[in-house]
């Protein structure tokens, strides 16, 4: 079984085409300047395909971060003039601040237990200015998540059909999602992988607990950009 974008990164933007990358990050912009008005840097954690880097790059110098060079791959394609950084979100050194350090499309979801998640927060602290912003778009929280649902769905781009079908089972405090990945091309090729995708689920006490100890006064936004709330973090 295939790490999580281990394959699937070269047809994540197609899968995902869904998403309103652009209108969401006038929305985490606007929130940065409501905080920290004249921000000019920031660093995108779990910045995966580089697609939120690429609208937000017309406000700050951004950098990103990601754990899977398989998703940095396709991001040095689109971005090839950016900088990447190839390391786990909950254990990285940069040596260098940031105006604005963000987490968005429920990338935290791959911080599978609450000493990670603090540490990736002590980690985001520690690489942010003074009066710097957190902020970090959330998986599910425990009480919200449905075990055992089965999910299916097929999307098609320029000479290439991609359907995915997952399911998943509940370990502890863990969501295990397996996807079943099958590509077909016009030219005839085809191919068929299955990738695992452990995640981890958190209260909203948790993560309120975790960044005030890392230096941070947050704020939750219960809507954010997909319904799934926002933590909001500035350090203190």
């Amino acid at each position: 079984m295939l790490n999580p974008y281990e394959r699937s990164a070269e047809v994540y933007d197609l899968y995902f085409s869904w998403l309103d990358y652009e209108t969401n990050a006038i929305t985490i912009h606007e929130l940065i300047e409501e905080r920290k008005p004249g921000a000019e840097s920031m660093l995108e954690l779990g910045c995966g395909t580089g697609r939120y880097m690429e609208q937000l790059r017309q406000w700050y110098g951004v950098e990103g971060l990601d754990v899977s060079e398989s998703m940095l791959t396709v991001a040095h394609r689109r971005l090839p003039a950016a900088t990447f950084h190839l390391a786990d979100m909950t254990e990285f050194d940069l040596e260098k601040t940031y105006d604005a350090v963000v987490c968005l499309f429920s990338s935290v979801a791959y911080v599978t237990s609450l000493a990670d998640l603090g540490s990736m927060m002590r980690c985001a602290a520690r690489h942010l200015n003074p009066g710097g912003v957190l902020i970090i778009e959330p998986w599910f929280t425990p009480d919200a998540w449905v075990e055992g649902q089965i999910d299916a769905r097929i999307v098609e781009g320029e000479g290439v059909k991609v359907a995915r079908i997952g399911g998943n089972a509940l370990e502890g405090n863990r969501a295990v999602m397996r996807w079943a990945w099958a590509v077909a091309w016009e030219d005839g090729d085809a191919d068929a992988y299955v990738e695992e995708h452990p995640t981890g689920l958190f209260t909203l006490a948790e993560y309120d607990t975790l960044l005030r100890e890392a230096g941070l006064t947050p704020e939750y936004d219960p809507e954010g950009p997909l319904g799934r709330g926002l933590h909001i973090a500035v350090k203190r």
